[in-house]
């Protein structure tokens, strides 16, 4: 049953961490966004773009076409999503940090939860 717990754990702890990474169709890349939207605003865009196309980049090299459909299908989020940020306004300053703070703590517990497991797909 520990055995079970400890690979339940690893599993999960690196699909959470998959799932913090800063390409955009992920949640890690809309918390990414909304940062950039919040400290540089002007950026928003290029930086969206550049996730998305680092995503797919990433994609080709692994050979993952599965997650590349998955980032094609995220290009469509990334347009609706230009609109609404434009209405949105954003967060304040103070926010932005402890969310900031809170992204980079938990992606690195994460990544310390899951060292094992991530080291071993390399």
């Amino acid at each position: 049953m520990a055995s079970f717990l400890y690979i339940q754990a690893l599993v999960l702890g690196g699909l959470n961490l998959f799932n913090l990474l800063p390409f955009w169709p992920l949640d890690g890349g809309k918390i990414v966004r909304l940062l950039t939207y919040t400290f540089f605003p002007k950026a928003t865009r290029a930086v969206s773009i550049l996730m998305s196309a680092a995503a797919a980049a990433l994609c080709v090299a692994t050979h993952s076409y599965i997650l590349l459909f998955f980032v094609l299908l995220g290009w469509q989020g990334l347009i609706q999503s230009e609109q609404l940020i434009e209405i949105q306004r954003p967060m304040r300053k103070s926010t932005a940090w402890i969310a900031l703070a809170a992204y980079l703590s938990t992606a690195g517990a994460l990544y310390l939860g899951a060292a094992q497991f991530v080291q071993s797909l390399f």
